[in-house]
């Protein structure tokens, strides 16, 4: 046989494509005596071996298209490389692997031949009747530690070049040395060794000898004074003295003669310097006299100068990083005091910026920053909704309406500059609805803008709805934001409104009030018409009629909005 003969791989199974009415599952016995079914115990039965004229069973073509899947199917798996792993009720059935048998084991890359014939052990148990496939062979991964970087061995060989056997792991190779190459250069290390002392010991014989009549370099050296070892001692040729060599230099050293003649050069130059002295002494007596003068004269004008002068450093506290004052002008640009510090400089506020007193407007307008100016401190706050109006013959019909909610407030500042427009749109208060159901009326939305860019809303509240018998909700209150460079101090919903009757029978969770602004105001529910808001972005009340009198009564106005703007 070679290896470019058809070796009839089953890559499709035998009946694959057959319908599960042309192919049978064939069981391990047969289920039923007699009726001609196959099994894997019993093959074809008996009665499939008797002619139908003599009572027999046909076989069935379901059964051998079942025999031949099942076959196909264990030789696809072979074909694919795959024995299959040990399996305990196999072995009991086949009374034991035979010795020689290879399966693979549980662990990737591990396979185990059996040592002994009807072996029903378990590999890798002790005792069993299993070895490694790999058993005797060097590991080339043992004791591999992936952390120290170290690297799997792959290969040992002899080196035809070098006759050395040659070890390769991941990412190279390297020749081993035998056990003679390390006998030999042990002997020749000991010889050298030998040799060495020797040498060794006769430098020692001349070294000591030399020393003994030589100057140390090194005694009284102490390392932390930074001392340096002197290394040698020679007549400079270039100007006939001693030289000293020492660890990061050289210097000359004097002569006795040298020493004795500056000592009498130096006296006559003391006599010199003597007598230069008691002459600076007389001049410098004359100069600080007029300097006591001069110092006199500057103190007094000192002293009155800085008698109404302020001190930059009085109460300076370094440990919270205070920072000392240097100067103290008026400046033109914005026309305000500038102090400057270590760090920088900025305006103080004038008397006029810091009495600076809000003002409320009802109404929409434009405001322009003044000179001088850098911040608005804003309030906003939306219109009120408006409580229910009521017409009805009974409970059945729109007798109990809900209250209006308030309007949403935010408190925030902005920073501004001078020439700078603030926009305020005061949302108005929801009027009284002119219908009962589905007639809700709602506040309007506060805003305000900067340079025609808005800042911040104050939504308004909506009002009271009667949309059903069961259904008179109160309204919701106006929420609040800021945006584009505004940053809140506060801000608020409004308060709901509220409800209103909730069905045919009963009234008892009726309320009707409408939502307390931010400064309290709510409408109170009112038998025959409901009470308008009276604080800004209140709610109206809703109107009800106990008396059931088919007359046309209105849910209470929200309040308008408002605005409060100061800029400092």
């Amino acid at each position: 046989m070679k290896n470019s003969d058809d070796l009839g791989r089953f890559d499709t199974l035998i009946g694959a494509s057959a319908s599960s009415s042309d192919i049978a599952t064939v069981p391990q016995t047969q289920a039923t005596a007699g009726d001609g079914t196959a099994s894997i115990a019993a093959g074809f039965p008996p009665e499939t071996f008797i002619s139908r004229d003599a009572g027999g069973s046909p076989p069935r073509g379901q059964d051998m298209n079942g025999f031949l899947n099942r076959i196909s199917k264990a030789i696809q798996v072979l074909q694919a490389g795959f024995p299959g792993q040990f399996d305990s009720n196999f072995a009991s059935g086949i009374g034991g692997y035979p010795m020689g048998a290879m399966i693979p084991g549980s662990a990737i890359g591990t396979f185990w031949v059996s040592t002994a014939d009807n072996n029903t052990t378990t590999p890798g148990a002790s005792g069993a009747s299993w070895q490694s496939l790999f058993a005797g062979s060097v590991s080339g991964t043992l004791g591999v530690v992936s952390t120290n970087n170290d690297q799997n061995g792959t290969g040992l060989h002899l080196n035809g070049s070098t006759s050395r056997a040659s070890f390769i792991y991941a990412s190279g190779s390297g020749d081993l040395a035998w056990y003679s190459d390390i006998a030999s250069e042990a002997s020749a290390r000991a010889t050298a060794d030998t040799s060495l002392s020797s040498a060794i010991s006769a430098e020692t014989t001349r070294a000591k000898a030399a020393e003994a009549t030589a100057v140390s370099g090194t005694l009284g050296v102490i390392e932390a004074n930074k001392d340096e070892v002197v290394t040698g001692l020679h007549i400079n040729g270039a100007t006939g003295r001693p030289s000293v060599v020492h660890t990061s230099g050289s210097a000359d050293i004097a002569w006795e003669s040298d020493v004795t003649s500056e000592a009498s050069t130096r006296a006559s130059a003391d006599t010199a310097l003597s007598n230069a002295i008691t002459s600076e002494a007389s001049a410098r007596a004359t100069a600080d006299a007029s300097l006591s003068s001069a110092i006199s004269a500057e103190t007094t004008r000192a002293k009155a100068a800085e008698a109404t002068a302020v001190s930059g450093t009085l109460g300076v506290i370094a440990a919270n990083k205070d920072e000392q004052g240097t100067g103290l002008h008026l400046d033109g640009a914005t026309g305000n005091a500038s102090f400057t510090s270590s760090s920088g400089s900025f305006d103080l506020a004038s008397y006029a910026t810091a009495t600076t007193m809000p003002t409320l407007y009802t109404s929409s307008t434009t405001l322009t920053v003044g000179s001088g100016k850098s911040i608005a401190v804003i309030q906003a706050v939306g219109g009120g909704g408006s409580g229910c109006s009521v017409k009805g013959t009974s409970i059945a019909n729109s007798t109990y309406g809900a209250g209006g909610a308030a309007g949403g407030y935010v408190n925030f500042h902005i920073a501004v500059s001078s020439g700078d427009t603030i926009g305020i749109t005061v949302g108005a208060g929801a009027s009284s609805p002119v219908n009962t159901i589905n007639g809700q009326t709602n506040g309007g939305d506060t805003i305000v803008t900067l340079n025609g860019t808005e800042v911040a809303r104050a939504s308004g509240g909506t009002g009271g709805v009667w949309n059903s018998v069961a259904s008179c909700a109160g309204g919701t209150g106006g929420g609040a934001s800021t945006q584009n460079g505004a940053t809140p101090i506060t801000y608020s919903n409004g308060t709901d409104g509220g409800d209103g009757q909730t069905g045919a029978e009963s009234i008892s969770s009726v309320t009707g009030y409408g939502g307390a602004g931010v400064w309290g105001g709510g409408g109170r529910a009112g038998n025959g018409g409901g009470n308008s808001g009276t604080g800004f972005g209140a709610g109206g009340g809703g109107a009800y009629d106990t008396s059931y009198s088919d007359t046309f009564y209105g849910g209470g106005a929200g309040h308008d909005g408002c605005a409060i703007v100061e800029i400092k």
